[in-house]
This record gives structure tokens, C-alpha cells and sequence, in this order.
């Protein structure tokens, strides 16, 4: 099995921050980078911050959430499948 170290994981780690980062700004109202983090930092009750609240940032979350229940059901398969 190859282990893809310290550097790997931070690589991947990275990527996640970045695919979920651009999952909260594109919609039917783009919401740019600098406005988006202006938001989640300080929210001040504007049409970006309803938007990300209750709309894309559950969105998102939940489908992290999918992704690690799927990537753990898989795991726990292939260990069945392996330990006999």
C-alpha cells in the first residue's frame, strides 16, 4: 500500500479547502473571493450573507458530510472483504 506522507495529506487538505472555498461562491450569484471570506468573517446581514448561511455553506457541509460516510462505508467493505 503506498502512504503518501506529510506532504500528500497537506496537498489534499489544500485541495479540499480550495473545492469547498469555490463551491460557496458559484451560484446564480457569484459572490467573490474577497466578499466571501469579508462575509463568514463578519457577518453584517447582507443578501451575500443570507445566501451563504442558509443556502451554500449547508450545502456544502452536508455534502463533505456524504463524502466521508461514503468514503468510510467503502473502507469498512474492503476491510470485510480483505480480512475474509
Amino acid at each position: 500500500m503506498i502512504h503518501p506522507g506529510p506532504a500528500g495529506f497537506a496537498a489534499l487538505a489544500c485541495g479540499l479547502v480550495l473545492i469547498f472555498a469555490l463551491s460557496l461562491m458559484q451560484g446564480a450569484q457569484h459572490i467573490p473571493a474577497a466578499r466571501l471570506l469579508e462575509t463568514l468573517v463578519a457577518p453584517d446581514g447582507s443578501r451575500e450573507y443570507l445566501i451563504l448561511s442558509g443556502i451554500r455553506l449547508p450545502r456544502a457541509l452536508t455534502g463533505m458530510l456524504a463524502a466521508k460516510l461514503t468514503m468510510a462505508a467503502a473502507a469498512a467493505m474492503l476491510s470485510r472483504e480483505i480480512s475474509g
